[in-house]
């Protein structure tokens, strides 16, 4: 699910089938770094079984999952059956005698799972829109956490502009202030703005005088300090040169 595997639900009940057959190591006497070690290799044999083998990358990728997962659901069902099964005093903890009823801790790991994988795609989805920004000026960096809004579209003499949110203090107070006209659903309005010397954006370099509006409202995009902008990250503000020019007439 949480890899989008295409796989036929027989090679699955075969992979787990293998999985639990395996469980019978238990019964071997062996040091616990030999468990360890035979635990590992049987779990990547059930990753074949279940995936097939296509290249290495491919193969350790599902390995590597398959561990995370088992972490994760084991870890939680450990919580869940230490808060029931366990009474404290003070750090001092000791079994009541409770514990869960499998089918009730089998239903738990399937919602787990459920959830996690649910979560993961909206994490992959968001994440690809989150993008560490470094703004200088004055000699000062401003590091700041960037979101990039395929809709906004704000421009000023055709150079795209960032937008700021107005719970970022930054000193601009030196920078000649500008003007610039936006349009939304709601309406009509002007923001102030500056223009930048320079800024970073991780994962594509350096920009120098960049357009930066300072928002009139505070916006939540979770934790987002400034609004990226498609049509600059995508270089298509050529027109750098002339902007220039347009800045030093109005200054």
């Amino acid at each position: 699910m949480i890899l989008k595997r295409n796989v036929s639900n027989f090679k699955i009940f075969l992979g787990a089938l293998f999985g639990g057959v395996s469980f019978f190591i238990i019964f071997f006497n062996m040091s616990s770094f030999l468990f360890f070690i035979l635990k590992m290799l049987l779990a990547f044999i059930m990753i074949i079984i279940t995936f097939s083998y296509k290249d290495l990358k491919y193969t350790i990728n599902n390995f590597i999952y398959l561990i995370i997962l088992s972490v994760l659901v084991g870890g939680f069902l450990y919580l869940v059956n230490i808060e029931i099964g366990y009474s404290h005093v003070g750090m001092l903890f000791f079994t009541n005698g409770e514990s869960l009823n499998m089918i009730l801790l089998i239903f738990i790991t399937l919602l787990l799972v459920i959830i996690y994988s649910k979560y993961i795609k909206e994490y992959k989805k968001d994440i690809k829109n989150r993008f560490k920004v470094s703004l200088y000026i004055n000699n000062r960096e401003y590091k700041l956490n960037g979101f990039l809004d395929t809709g906004n579209e704000l421009a000023y003499y055709n150079k795209p502009c960032l937008i700021l949110n107005k719970t970022k203090k930054i000193n601009c107070s030196l920078f000649h202030i500008i003007y610039i006209p936006f349009t939304t659903i709601s309406g009509q309005g002007i923001m102030k703005g500056f223009v930048a010397p320079k800024i970073f954006i991780d994962g594509y370099g350096f920009y120098e005088n960049v357009v930066v509006a300072l928002s009139n409202d505070k916006f939540h995009l979770g934790g987002a300090d400034i609004i990226l902008n498609m049509n600059l990250m995508e270089g298509k503000d050529e027109n750098n040169k002339v902007f220039k020019k347009i800045i030093k007439k109005k200054k």
